[in-house]
Formats: structure tokens, sequence, C-alpha cells
């Protein structure tokens, strides 16, 4: 092969030549890191990380359950973060949600990992869609230990209206099993919790018509459970219907000011309709006041997305984009070693990323 230029003839260095000390350090072998439990926790960190977008969320090691109810909310909404496959529901998600990132992108790169969602409501307890269905679980059973590790933690995101917080907590508790030998009322759909991940989740006619339902539940309580009433959820269609029925009588009472007198919007009265007939009654009031009005909710309503089309990752994602209504209060992720093994009080000024 042909040179390019003249050779330069290579001499032999000198032993008495100089060489500069940062060219003496650069020369030196350095040494080789084994991983270690707390490098492993450190790269679970850092995936996580690469799926927030504000460099200021705290991190929390777990360390004990009584610590970590010190810092939570009712109201506080826990998204799941698993890079690695766990069972077949959160796989068939995952892969869903992968395949949702081509059709409709996403900011982030790891936002597919986000498998699971629930909503705290307070005394150690989560409402979530999981399993056989809609239930009350308590945060201290093992799928919510975190032990040096593992690559698996939990964000923690929440409502900065308080007002709606509590009310989608109260709605969240009221449509949940309260303890295993209940059965759930409202079932698990994987099919309609792999589907979502292939949807955009915006707020359409029929997203806005649901969105009415949620809000004459808010209001008085009932729940139709037969054809055309919401039976069954998934882990993000849950908690964002609860959100957005917690947020809908405001949006109700602004829209009901814009109108005159004549045109109040009222709800139903289903008490005195045959159960089998109650979920079509309130899908033709909610289809009626969306094509009547439809625009004016839209004017106020700030959680515009369709739960029933929205995954995990787009949940995550509308967080993401609205900071002025969802805060990310902290990340939950493993202990080191070293960390599980000091005590909160004797290292809480030496490691910022223990908290009191």
């Amino acid at each position: 092969m042909a040179s390019i230029g003249p050779e330069i003839p290579l001499r032999p260095l000198d032993p008495n030549t100089k060489v500069q000390p940062e060219i003496k350090q650069s020369l030196k072998i350095q040494p080789v890191h084994t991983p270690k439990t707390a490098d492993i926790a450190q790269t679970a960190l850092s995936q996580i990380r690469k799926a927030t977008p504000f460099s200021d969320v705290k991190r929390v090691p777990y360390i004990s359950l009584e610590v970590l109810l010190e810092k939570l909310q009712p109201g506080d909404i826990f998204l799941s973060y698993y890079p690695e496959n766990t069972d077949a529901i959160a796989a068939g998600l995952r892969a869903g949600q992968m395949l949702g990132k081509i059709v409709t992108p996403v900011s982030t790169e790891e936002s597919h990992n986000f498998v699971h969602v629930a909503f705290y409501v307070g005394d150690g307890k989560l409402s979530e869609a999981v399993g056989d269905g809609v239930r009350i679980n308590q945060i201290d059973s093992e799928r919510f230990k975190l032990k040096p590790g593992m690559s698996h933690g939990f964000l923690v995101v929440r409502p900065t209206n308080r007002a709606m917080a509590e009310e989608a907590c109260k709605i969240a508790e009221e449509l949940s099993a309260k303890h295993e030998a209940e059965p759930a009322t409202h079932k698990y759909s994987i099919g309609k919790a792999i589907l979502s991940g292939l949807s955009k989740g915006s707020l359409d006619q029929k997203g806005l018509a649901r969105y009415l339902k949620g809000a004459c539940y808010a209001h008085n309580k009932i729940q139709p459970m037969s054809k055309n009433g919401i039976r069954e959820f998934f882990c993000s269609y849950f908690v964002g219907w609860a959100c957005q029925a917690g947020e809908s009588l405001d949006v109700l009472q602004k829209v009901n000011n814009s109108l005159p007198a004549n045109e109040k919007i009222t709800f139903p009265d289903l008490t005195h309709i045959d159960k089998k007939h109650q979920g079509r009654a309130l899908s033709d009031w909610a289809n009626t006041v969306v094509k009547k009005h439809g625009e004016r909710f839209k004017e106020h309503i700030k959680l515009d997305f369709d739960p029933k089309l929205t995954s995990p990752q787009r949940l995550y994602g509308f967080f993401m984009e609205h900071p002025e209504l969802f805060s990310q209060e902290m990340l939950i992720v493993a202990p080191s070693e070293e960390t599980e093994m000091k005590s909160f009080k004797h290292d809480k000024h030496d490691n910022p990323d223990i908290i009191e």
C-alpha cells in the first residue's frame, strides 16, 4: 500500500529525556475495578435518570418503610420502572410500548420501562389495577421492597392540584376491593393494556364522553357495570381516569358558568333506571353533552388525554410535559450494601442521598 507523505524514521527514546508530569500520569496502568453491588445500583439509578427530565429529582434509597411513608402524601402516583423482565404482563406491556415509540415517538429513551402505575391513598395503602382487578394493596408487600443489586425502582409523581388529588384518592379507594377475600368489581384488562402502548392517548370525542362519565360518578357515585359502562381497567387507565374524575367537577362548574341558565348541564338521575340499561343511559347523556358543549370542555380540561388509550409510558410522558400539573418528587431506588448498613440519624449530614 502506498504511503502518504515522506516516511519519518522512529528513534529510540533517550532515557535522559524529561517527560511532562501529565504525560507520565497518562502512561500509568490504571487499575481495573470489578463490578460491585454499589456499582450495579448506581447503573440502575443512571438508567432511571435517563428517563427523568429533571436533574433535581431526589434520590431516596429504600431503607425502611417508616422513612418512606413520612415522605409520601395521599394522591402521590407511583410509576414502577422495570428495565428487566419481571412477569408476562410487564413483558407484554413493555413490548407494546416499544412498538408504540415507533408509531408515535416519545421524548425519553427509557420510558417504555415504566410498566405500572398506582395511587398512594395514605396509611401505607396503594390503589391499583393489577392482577384480577382494581384493589387496595399494602405498600409493605415484597413487590415494593428494594434490596441491594435490584435494577428497578419507583418514581413518585405528585399532583400540584391538591383538591384534585384528594378527590381522585377518594374515588380510587371507593372503586377498589379492600382486602384479598373481596372480589374485584372492576376487572383488569391485559388486552387493553398492551394495545394502549400503540396509541397516542389523545382526548377525542369518545374520550370526552368517558371524561363526563367519570364526572357523573364523582357527583352521584353510580358506576354502571352494564354494557357501555366502565367495567375494566388497566393500571394507567385507572389512575388517569380517577385523576380526571377528581378534576371534572371543577371543569363542569366553569363550563356552566359560561352557559345561560336554561342550558346549564345537569347529571342524569340513574337511580330509577334498570341496572341493565344504566350504561346506555349514561352514554347517551354524555354523547349529547359532548356534541353540544365539547369545545367548551376542552377549553377548561387540563388533563387532556384519554386514559383508556394511555399506557404507563404515555402517562409518564404527560407528567413530564406538564410540570405545572405534576411534580416529580423522588426516585426510590435500591440501596447500596454500605447504605443499607448505615443508620439514617448517623449519616444524614454526611450522605446527601439519605433524607430524613
